[in-house]
């Protein structure tokens, strides 16, 4: 009986043993596979930052964009208003508007009657040629 004991015994310690080795092998396949986990998270983690990242800078352009097209259809409409402004005034006062246009034609072309003789316009010999064909 003793032997028997002893026997059981060294069984018991050879099966805690096996044990003991297929448990650590456990562990580290766990380990192994919880850093794989943890490289692949980290790695999905930072492909969505970076996405985010480029989100937000498609985001602020579109924002740049809108806010310029805004502003030039301001200043279009601010062109349109003026135009439209001074077509009103001229149907408004269609004398004054007249007598403005003959005013300012008068004073262009008394400028030009101080200059010399030689400086006004004068077609070159060519220039009569092409037209009297």
């Amino acid at each position: 009986m003793d032997q028997t004991q002893s026997q059981l015994g060294k069984d018991i310690e050879n099966t805690r043993a096996v044990m003991a080795e297929k448990i650590e092998m456990i562990e580290d396949r766990v380990n192994e596979t919880m850093e794989g986990t943890k490289t692949r998270v980290d790695n999905v983690m930072h492909k969505v930052k970076d996405v985010q990242g480029t989100l937000e800078d498609a985001k602020a352009t579109v924002d740049n964009l809108l806010d310029t097209i805004q502003q030039t259809m301001e200043e279009t409409m601010e062109r349109v208003k003026s135009t439209a402004s001074l077509i009103e005034q001229v149907d408004q006062n269609p004398w004054i508007m007249f007598g403005s246009a003959i005013l300012t034609g008068y004073i262009l072309s008394s400028l030009n009657r101080d200059k010399p003789l030689g400086q006004t316009y004068a077609p070159t010999q060519r220039q009569e040629a092409e037209w009297k064909h």
